[in-house]
């Protein structure tokens, strides 16, 4: 697709779709919810965790720029989401490919260069953005990352500072020299 076609895409606004699903998360039992059902992992949800992680991008990287970026769920080869700002009068829009570095009780095994390994598989995506929730505890090493070659526009690792998930952190665009960390709190209504 071309941005004359995404702009028929319907966009939503980041921090108001956190907003109502964290009021959403408020009103319902949760804790007796099945840990799948309730970490957005299961098979009927999992678009809603995708789009979580998304919104949870656009509004810390929008924090951080000081604009307010939306996204439009839309699958493509190379990409999920579309992201769309103003930026000087004019309407940007940001091709974006969401992936995660899972936790352990996901799949202990996932390495972290594994994962960025498997984006060297996106040939002909020079304008592509990808996005990778760090969703695990623990520390890595930037300098240690092999981010060579990457066929892609941008790469940002964010992700939640504590448990509660009120703390995030955003790293990026790591494919440049001068890469900006920013944190944000998840945004209350």
């Amino acid at each position: 697709m071309t941005a004359r076609e995404w702009k028929n895409l319907e966009f939503l606004n980041a921090e108001k779709f956190l907003v109502g699903l964290k009021q959403i998360y408020d009103d319902l039992p949760m804790h007796r919810m099945p840990r799948d059902f309730a970490s957005l992992r299961r098979r009927d949800v999992r678009h809603i965790g995708e789009a979580r992680r998304c919104a949870l991008f656009c509004y810390g990287v929008g924090q951080l720029l000081g604009v307010r970026i939306s996204f439009a769920d839309h699958e493509s080869r190379d990409y999920d989401y579309v992201g769309a700002y103003m930026h000087e009068n004019r309407l940007h829009y940001v091709p974006i490919q969401m992936k995660e570095f899972v936790p352990v009780g996901v799949n202990p095994k996932a390495q972290l260069q594994g994962e960025i390994d498997k984006l060297r598989k996106y040939r002909n995506s020079s304008d592509l953005v990808v996005a990778m929730h760090i969703n695990r505890k623990g520390f890595f090493r930037l300098s240690e990352l092999n981010l060579s070659d990457l066929p892609i526009k941008e790469l940002w690792f964010f992700g939640a500072k504590e448990d509660s998930a009120q703390d995030w952190l955003i790293i990026g665009n790591l494919l440049k020299s001068n890469a900006v960390w920013h944190e944000f709190r998840y945004p209350e209504a």
